[in-house]
């Protein structure tokens, strides 16, 4: 049963300075895997950051009326990040327990994103 939805999309052109961070910057949202995903090809950063990024504002969105405690977006995002499969395919890891979340719980997510918006949907089922 679905129990959350969450959607997010957000202007690329906000990310472009973003490589040039400190990492100890990116980590205030990105976790290790993501930062060196995103970093990984330069050219790509901007895009791969973006859509992380809505990513986990989407996230937040589909989980916020399930958490016991409100968290602000920038403490939640320590919390999830985005994963990749073998075939590029995006997936959450999620700290179902800092979160205070059932770990029945089980998330979906579709990134896309064009040369100048990267989206993220998010849709969470209780198992």
């Amino acid at each position: 049963m679905i129990v959350g939805i969450g959607i997010d999309a957000v202007e690329i052109e906000r990310f472009v300075h973003w490589p040039e961070f400190s990492h100890e910057r990116l980590a205030q949202i990105f976790g290790p895997g993501e930062i060196s995903y995103a970093l990984g090809v330069p050219v790509k950063a901007p895009e791969r950051l973006a859509a992380r990024f809505a990513a986990k504002e989407a996230a937040y969105k589909a989980l916020a009326s399930l958490m016991p405690i409100q968290i602000t977006l920038m403490a939640f995002c320590k919390h999830i990040q985005v994963a990749n499969d073998l075939y590029g395919a995006p997936s959450l890891l999620v700290d179902f327990a800092a979160l205070n979340l059932p770990t029945s719980l089980k998330l979906s997510i579709s990134i896309s994103h064009t040369a100048t918006l990267a989206m993220a949907f998010v849709i969470v089922e209780n198992t």
